[in-house]
């Protein structure tokens, strides 16, 4: 069964850095949502990545429909970004675990975490913000 991974893109002003990371610390319920595997992410510039992995396009499409919009409301998120570009993509196998792993996306970008650093296509792309990972009980 395919797999869903989400890519998040938020621009953030430099005077909303702090605001959007407490926000982003407060998005923890997600961890116990059925079929949630992980979500890690790190400014790179004046922009905010986030990366998410679901076990399955179903699980994902029932937390947006069930619990995204209520934990958006309580996290405080709104108001800490200008935009946000939001893809997905399913994919069909992750090659590695949650500390070190391996994703080639349908449009062929790789993404690659080592340690505290994600590479997108053989370039250091990211340092990761430990305090927004977050683990679902797999």
């Amino acid at each position: 069964m395919p797999m869903l991974f989400k890519w998040i893109t938020c621009e953030v002003p430099l005077n909303q850095r702090q605001s959007f990371s407490e926000a982003q610390i407060k998005w923890e319920p997600i961890k116990k949502l059925k079929g949630f595997c992980f979500q890690l992410g790190g400014f790179k510039g004046d922009e905010a990545h986030l990366f998410a992995l679901w076990e399955s396009v179903s699980a994902y499409e029932a937390f947006m429909a069930n619990e995204h919009d209520r934990i958006y409301r309580e996290t405080g998120q709104k108001g800490t970004y200008d935009r946000i570009f939001v893809h997905t993509f399913s994919i069909d196998e992750v090659k590695g675990t949650v500390d070190e792993f391996k994703i080639t996306l349908p449009n062929g970008i790789v993404v690659l975490k080592k340690w505290d650093e994600l590479i997108v296509n053989n370039e250091p792309f990211l340092f990761l913000q430990k305090e927004w990972t977050l683990i679902g009980e797999l």
